[in-house]
């Protein structure tokens, strides 16, 4: 399956003068993967970072985001608590 990239711009809506992003969202079988325009990680070239990745890694759903551009390392957001199946019943939460 090759990648896909869908092109648009992510548009602040709280912003007065109608600021925006050139985003690249790239689909593959690897991951979902952002590349924003002006930002980055540590070890990319400009303008060709993916600093916001989304995988399915030994069975688990999780999002890599390098935060921070002089840190080589990502956060790593594990999502195993949104799944459908972990939904507690309104009766059942405290």
């Amino acid at each position: 399956m090759a990648e896909q990239i869908l092109n648009t711009k992510l548009v602040d809506s709280q912003s007065d003068d109608n600021a925006s992003l050139d985003v690249a969202i790239i689909a593959g079988p690897d991951g979902i993967c952002l590349n924003v325009k002006g930002y980055g990680e540590q070890s990319s070239e400009l303008d060709t970072a993916r600093p916001i990745i989304i995988e399915f890694y030994e069975g688990k759903l999780q999002i890599l985001a390098w935060t921070d551009i002089n840190e080589g390392d990502p956060q790593i957001i594990d999502m195993e608590g949104a799944r459908e199946s972990k939904r507690q019943s309104p009766d059942k939460k405290k």
